[in-house]
């Protein structure tokens, strides 16, 4: 059984990364790559659909924060699916109510 599943595609010169299953301490440094490698792949401008998640953790929350670190510090954007105002509640946490959700 795979815990993590992720897609990534290209959508009008943003990089959509859809995950679906569980974002925890088990699964985080396999996001975390994926996201590494889109942003320094020169993909400015990320969506993370977060629509599949059934579990997030503090560890998967940390990979989203490090994410958006990231492409603010490169002149990117990074957003939350555009299509959930708050993906799996993520805004509840104090650190998950930085990221940014829609485009």
């Amino acid at each position: 059984m795979q815990l993590l599943d992720i897609d990534v595609e290209e959508r009008a010169g943003w990089t959509v990364i859809a995950v679906s299953g569980q974002l925890d301490v088990a699964t985080a440094p396999e996001m975390r790559q994926v996201l590494k490698e889109a942003q320094y792949d020169d993909q400015q401008h990320l969506i993370v659909d977060l629509a599949g998640l059934e579990f997030l953790d503090s560890f998967g929350l940390g990979v989203l924060v490090g994410g958006l670190r990231r492409a603010r510090m490169h002149g990117g954007r990074f957003v939350l699916g555009p299509e959930q105002e708050d993906p799996r509640g993520v805004r509840d946490h104090r650190v998950g109510s930085n990221l940014p959700t829609g485009r």
